[in-house]
């Protein structure tokens, strides 16, 4: 959990200063709609990695499941623990 929870932290730093420019460029964009357009991409996958972090993170227990042994040509060797 501790793990989870400071990956999120180093991720959602730069996210955060991503965020802050973010509404800078928009006032500076006003009447760029191409640019507007842009930048609300940006935005909406800023948000979703977020949300995805944060969702990651609640997670109390994941399953690990072994794999065949030979997973798209590339060989495995033993099981993922």
């Amino acid at each position: 959990m501790k793990f989870t929870r400071g990956i999120q932290h180093h991720i959602n730093n730069p996210l955060s200063i991503i965020m802050l420019s973010l509404e800078s460029a928009h006032k500076a964009a006003a009447g760029n709609l191409k640019l507007i357009r842009k930048l609300d991409t940006i935005d909406d996958e800023v948000n979703r990695i977020i949300t995805a972090l944060s969702d990651f993170s609640k997670v109390n227990a994941y399953t690990v499941e072994s794999v065949d042994s030979n997973v798209g040509g590339i060989p495995i060797r033993g099981t993922v623990r």
